[in-house]
Protein backbone atom coordinates (compact mmCIF):
# COMPACT_ATOMS: atom_id res chain seq x y z
CA UNK A 1 0.00 0.00 0.00
CA UNK A 2 1.42 3.45 -0.93
CA UNK A 3 2.55 5.58 1.98
CA UNK A 4 -0.03 8.29 1.19
CA UNK A 5 -2.82 5.72 1.37
CA UNK A 6 -1.54 4.51 4.74
CA UNK A 7 -1.55 8.06 6.08
CA UNK A 8 -5.09 8.59 4.79
CA UNK A 9 -6.22 5.48 6.66
CA UNK A 10 -4.39 6.56 9.82
CA UNK A 11 -5.90 10.05 9.74
CA UNK A 12 -9.36 8.63 9.02
CA UNK A 13 -9.17 6.19 11.92
CA UNK A 14 -7.79 8.85 14.27
CA UNK A 15 -10.63 11.14 13.24
CA UNK A 16 -13.26 8.45 13.82
CA UNK A 17 -11.87 7.75 17.31
CA UNK A 18 -11.81 11.44 18.18
CA UNK A 19 -15.29 11.75 16.67
CA UNK A 20 -16.50 9.26 19.27
CA UNK A 21 -15.09 11.52 21.98
CA UNK A 22 -16.64 14.55 20.28
CA UNK A 23 -20.04 12.87 20.63
CA UNK A 24 -19.49 12.84 24.39
CA UNK A 25 -18.52 16.52 24.35
CA UNK A 26 -21.49 17.49 22.18
CA UNK A 27 -23.89 15.76 24.56
CA UNK A 28 -22.37 16.74 27.89
CA UNK A 29 -20.86 20.23 27.55
CA UNK A 30 -24.15 22.09 26.96
CA UNK A 31 -25.62 20.26 29.95
CA UNK A 32 -22.77 21.35 32.20
CA UNK A 33 -21.58 17.77 32.71
CA UNK A 34 -18.02 16.52 32.99
CA UNK A 35 -16.62 15.01 29.79
CA UNK A 36 -14.48 12.64 31.87
CA UNK A 37 -16.73 11.35 34.66
CA UNK A 38 -18.78 9.24 34.65
CA UNK A 39 -17.42 7.00 31.92
CA UNK A 40 -19.39 6.45 28.73
CA UNK A 41 -22.87 5.10 29.37
CA UNK A 42 -26.22 4.67 27.67
CA UNK A 43 -28.20 7.89 27.94
CA UNK A 44 -31.42 5.87 28.32
CA UNK A 45 -30.60 3.18 30.89
CA UNK A 46 -27.29 4.66 32.22
CA UNK A 47 -25.55 1.27 31.85
CA UNK A 48 -21.78 1.61 31.54
CA UNK A 49 -20.59 0.88 28.02
CA UNK A 50 -17.86 -1.65 27.45
CA UNK A 51 -15.06 -1.56 24.86
CA UNK A 52 -17.17 -3.57 22.40
CA UNK A 53 -19.84 -0.85 22.57
CA UNK A 54 -17.45 1.98 21.78
CA UNK A 55 -15.77 1.00 18.51
CA UNK A 56 -16.44 3.95 16.20
CA UNK A 57 -19.12 3.27 13.57
CA UNK A 58 -18.68 -0.51 13.74
CA UNK A 59 -20.34 -0.90 17.15
CA UNK A 60 -23.39 1.05 15.95
CA UNK A 61 -23.67 -1.18 12.89
CA UNK A 62 -23.24 -4.44 14.80
CA UNK A 63 -25.74 -3.35 17.46
CA UNK A 64 -28.15 -2.30 14.70
CA UNK A 65 -28.45 1.16 16.20
CA UNK A 66 -29.71 -0.10 19.58
CA UNK A 67 -28.31 -0.22 23.09
CA UNK A 68 -26.95 -3.66 23.94
CA UNK A 69 -28.57 -3.52 27.39
CA UNK A 70 -31.94 -1.76 27.14
CA UNK A 71 -32.48 -1.96 23.37
CA UNK A 72 -33.22 1.76 23.16
CA UNK A 73 -32.43 3.34 19.82
CA UNK A 74 -29.05 4.99 19.33
CA UNK A 75 -29.19 8.03 17.08
CA UNK A 76 -27.50 7.82 13.69
CA UNK A 77 -25.89 11.09 14.75
CA UNK A 78 -23.20 9.16 16.65
CA UNK A 79 -21.67 7.25 13.72
CA UNK A 80 -22.31 10.26 11.47
CA UNK A 81 -20.09 12.49 13.65
CA UNK A 82 -17.42 9.77 13.71
CA UNK A 83 -17.51 9.36 9.93
CA UNK A 84 -17.53 13.11 9.34
CA UNK A 85 -14.56 13.67 11.64
CA UNK A 86 -12.61 10.86 9.97
CA UNK A 87 -13.38 12.32 6.55
CA UNK A 88 -12.33 15.85 7.52
CA UNK A 89 -9.08 14.61 9.07
CA UNK A 90 -8.29 12.63 5.89
CA UNK A 91 -9.06 15.61 3.63
CA UNK A 92 -6.88 17.84 5.80
CA UNK A 93 -3.95 15.48 5.29
CA UNK A 94 -4.59 15.21 1.55
CA UNK A 95 -4.68 19.00 1.16
CA UNK A 96 -1.85 20.01 3.49
CA UNK A 97 0.27 16.87 3.79
CA UNK A 98 2.16 15.68 6.83
CA UNK A 99 2.98 19.06 8.37
CA UNK A 100 2.61 21.27 11.39
CA UNK A 101 -0.01 23.21 9.44
CA UNK A 102 -2.11 20.04 9.23
CA UNK A 103 -2.03 19.67 13.00
CA UNK A 104 -3.31 23.23 13.49
CA UNK A 105 -6.02 22.79 10.87
CA UNK A 106 -7.19 19.53 12.42
CA UNK A 107 -7.62 21.26 15.78
CA UNK A 108 -9.45 24.15 14.09
CA UNK A 109 -11.72 21.74 12.20
CA UNK A 110 -12.41 19.84 15.42
CA UNK A 111 -13.63 23.03 17.09
CA UNK A 112 -15.93 23.66 14.12
CA UNK A 113 -17.37 20.13 14.36
CA UNK A 114 -18.15 20.59 18.06
CA UNK A 115 -19.66 24.02 17.44
CA UNK A 116 -21.79 22.72 14.56
CA UNK A 117 -23.58 19.98 16.42
CA UNK A 118 -23.98 21.86 19.69
CA UNK A 119 -25.51 24.75 17.74
CA UNK A 120 -27.88 22.36 15.95
CA UNK A 121 -29.01 20.80 19.23
CA UNK A 122 -29.07 23.79 21.57
CA UNK A 123 -28.72 26.87 19.35
CA UNK A 124 -25.74 28.07 21.32
CA UNK A 125 -22.02 28.36 20.62
CA UNK A 126 -20.08 27.93 23.88
CA UNK A 127 -17.53 30.67 24.52
CA UNK A 128 -14.91 28.10 25.51
CA UNK A 129 -14.62 27.01 21.86
CA UNK A 130 -14.31 30.60 20.67
CA UNK A 131 -11.57 31.30 23.20
CA UNK A 132 -9.79 28.07 22.24
CA UNK A 133 -9.97 29.05 18.57
CA UNK A 134 -8.58 32.52 19.23
CA UNK A 135 -5.68 31.07 21.22
CA UNK A 136 -5.09 28.53 18.44
CA UNK A 137 -5.00 31.36 15.87
CA UNK A 138 -2.45 33.29 17.93
CA UNK A 139 -0.19 30.25 18.41
CA UNK A 140 -0.46 29.39 14.71
CA UNK A 141 0.45 32.96 13.78
CA UNK A 142 3.79 32.67 15.55
CA UNK A 143 4.42 28.98 14.77
CA UNK A 144 3.75 29.04 11.02
CA UNK A 145 3.78 32.75 10.18
CA UNK A 146 1.88 32.36 6.88
CA UNK A 147 -0.32 35.38 7.62
CA UNK A 148 0.66 38.95 8.37
CA UNK A 149 -0.79 40.51 11.49
CA UNK A 150 -2.99 42.86 9.46
CA UNK A 151 -4.37 40.00 7.32
CA UNK A 152 -5.40 38.22 10.51
CA UNK A 153 -6.78 41.40 12.08
CA UNK A 154 -8.76 42.36 8.97
CA UNK A 155 -10.04 38.79 8.75
CA UNK A 156 -11.32 38.94 12.32
CA UNK A 157 -12.85 42.38 11.76
CA UNK A 158 -14.46 41.31 8.49
CA UNK A 159 -15.79 38.01 9.81
CA UNK A 160 -17.22 39.38 13.03
CA UNK A 161 -18.06 42.80 11.62
CA UNK A 162 -20.26 41.64 8.73
CA UNK A 163 -22.38 39.46 10.99
CA UNK A 164 -22.52 42.15 13.67
CA UNK A 165 -23.94 44.56 11.09
CA UNK A 166 -26.54 41.97 10.10
CA UNK A 167 -27.49 41.55 13.74
CA UNK A 168 -27.76 45.30 14.32
CA UNK A 169 -29.82 45.74 11.14
CA UNK A 170 -32.24 43.06 12.33
CA UNK A 171 -32.61 44.72 15.71
CA UNK A 172 -33.13 48.18 14.22
CA UNK A 173 -35.39 47.42 11.26
CA UNK A 174 -37.17 44.23 12.31
CA UNK A 175 -37.04 44.61 16.09
CA UNK A 176 -35.56 41.15 16.54
CA UNK A 177 -32.21 39.42 16.60
CA UNK A 178 -30.76 39.47 13.09
CA UNK A 179 -27.85 37.14 13.85
CA UNK A 180 -26.94 35.30 17.00
CA UNK A 181 -23.99 36.89 18.78
CA UNK A 182 -22.40 33.44 18.98
CA UNK A 183 -22.23 33.49 15.16
CA UNK A 184 -20.51 36.88 15.31
CA UNK A 185 -17.87 35.55 17.69
CA UNK A 186 -17.44 32.39 15.62
CA UNK A 187 -16.56 34.32 12.48
CA UNK A 188 -14.33 36.72 14.38
CA UNK A 189 -12.39 33.68 15.56
CA UNK A 190 -12.37 32.05 12.10
CA UNK A 191 -11.29 35.30 10.46
CA UNK A 192 -8.41 35.68 12.89
CA UNK A 193 -7.34 32.12 12.11
CA UNK A 194 -7.67 32.24 8.30
CA UNK A 195 -7.19 35.88 7.28
CA UNK A 196 -9.44 38.14 5.26
CA UNK A 197 -9.14 36.47 1.82
CA UNK A 198 -10.36 33.10 3.05
CA UNK A 199 -12.94 34.88 5.18
CA UNK A 200 -14.57 36.27 2.03
CA UNK A 201 -14.91 32.74 0.64
CA UNK A 202 -16.17 31.44 3.99
CA UNK A 203 -18.92 34.04 4.26
CA UNK A 204 -20.06 33.59 0.65
CA UNK A 205 -20.12 29.78 0.99
CA UNK A 206 -22.07 30.04 4.25
CA UNK A 207 -24.60 32.49 2.79
CA UNK A 208 -25.22 30.45 -0.35
CA UNK A 209 -25.58 27.09 1.40
CA UNK A 210 -27.64 28.67 4.19
CA UNK A 211 -29.97 30.24 1.63
CA UNK A 212 -30.51 26.96 -0.24
CA UNK A 213 -31.06 24.87 2.89
CA UNK A 214 -33.19 27.63 4.41
CA UNK A 215 -35.54 27.64 1.42
CA UNK A 216 -35.87 23.87 1.66
CA UNK A 217 -36.64 24.03 5.39
CA UNK A 218 -39.24 26.75 4.87
CA UNK A 219 -40.99 24.64 2.24
CA UNK A 220 -40.85 21.41 4.26
CA UNK A 221 -41.94 23.08 7.52
CA UNK A 222 -44.40 25.45 5.90
CA UNK A 223 -47.06 24.85 8.54
CA UNK A 224 -44.69 24.47 11.46
CA UNK A 225 -44.14 27.06 14.17
CA UNK A 226 -40.50 25.99 14.52
CA UNK A 227 -38.68 27.02 11.37
CA UNK A 228 -35.65 28.48 13.10
CA UNK A 229 -32.37 27.47 11.46
CA UNK A 230 -29.07 27.54 13.32
CA UNK A 231 -26.58 29.40 11.12
CA UNK A 232 -23.47 28.18 12.95
CA UNK A 233 -23.25 24.94 10.91
CA UNK A 234 -23.24 26.90 7.65
CA UNK A 235 -20.54 29.23 8.94
CA UNK A 236 -18.50 26.18 9.95
CA UNK A 237 -19.02 24.64 6.50
CA UNK A 238 -18.01 27.89 4.83
CA UNK A 239 -14.91 28.12 7.02
CA UNK A 240 -13.82 24.59 6.14
CA UNK A 241 -14.47 25.22 2.46
CA UNK A 242 -12.28 28.31 2.63
CA UNK A 243 -9.62 26.51 4.66
CA UNK A 244 -9.28 23.66 2.16
CA UNK A 245 -9.98 25.33 -1.18
CA UNK A 246 -10.18 29.08 -0.55
CA UNK A 247 -7.02 29.94 -2.49
CA UNK A 248 -8.10 27.85 -5.50
CA UNK A 249 -11.58 29.38 -5.47
CA UNK A 250 -10.15 32.91 -5.37
CA UNK A 251 -7.66 32.16 -8.17
CA UNK A 252 -10.41 30.66 -10.33
CA UNK A 253 -12.63 33.66 -9.76
CA UNK A 254 -9.85 36.12 -10.62
CA UNK A 255 -9.02 34.13 -13.78
CA UNK A 256 -12.47 34.96 -15.12
CA UNK A 257 -11.51 38.61 -15.54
Amino acid sequence: MPLDAIYVVVFSLAGAVLGSFFNVCIYRIPRGESIVFPSSHCTSCSHKLGPADLVPVISWILLKGKCRYCKSGISFRYPAVELLTGLIFAVTYLVFGLSLETLFHIIFASLLILITFIDIDHRIIPDRFIIAGILLAIVRFFAINDLTWYEAAIGAAAGGGVLLLVDLAGRIFYKKEGMGFGDVKLMLMAGLYMGYMDMIVALLAAIWTGAVIGIIILRVKRDSDDRYMAFGPFLAFGSLTALFWGERIIQYYLSLF
